[in-house]
């Protein structure tokens, strides 16, 4: 249930943001360098290996001032990591709200931006010696 109040959020505010001409629409892909850390049972750190995942949805540049934009939009994200013969996938949907200042910079732009994002786990599986487990 909350998955579907977080994309109704999100589609009425792409909506009524999309009256304003000014708002810039962009979609957004590419790959994710995912590791887990954290600690085993014993207290030693976690022997986790980077595996290669990926990310896609859309993006809102929202103007507030020159140069100053709120950056929002809705991305599925696969997140996981390797131990040993053990893979784990995790997926989720993600809410950024990411506050940017972009000045003109020569023919381009620099951009600095940084904020939280909202998250909700909707899927995951781990696969141990060719078994998987939801």
């Amino acid at each position: 249930m909350k998955i579907k109040s977080i994309i109704a959020i999100a589609v009425l505010a792409t909506a009524s943001i999309s009256a304003n001409a000014q708002v810039k629409f962009g979609l957004k892909a590419g790959v994710n360098f995912q590791n887990l850390n954290g600690k085993d049972i014993s207290g030693a750190a976690l022997a986790n290996h980077v595996v290669v995942r990926y990310h896609a949805g859309f993006t809102l540049d929202i103007p507030v001032a020159e140069d100053f934009y709120v950056q929002s939009g809705l991305l599925f994200k696969t997140k996981g990591a390797k131990i040993d013969q053990t893979k784990v996938n995790l997926s989720y949907i993600e809410l950024p709200i990411t506050f940017m200042y972009k000045p003109k910079l020569g023919e381009g732009h620099l951009i600095l931006g940084f904020g939280p994002y909202l998250a909700y786990g909707v899927g995951g599986k781990y696969s141990n010696d060719g078994n998987d487990y939801k």
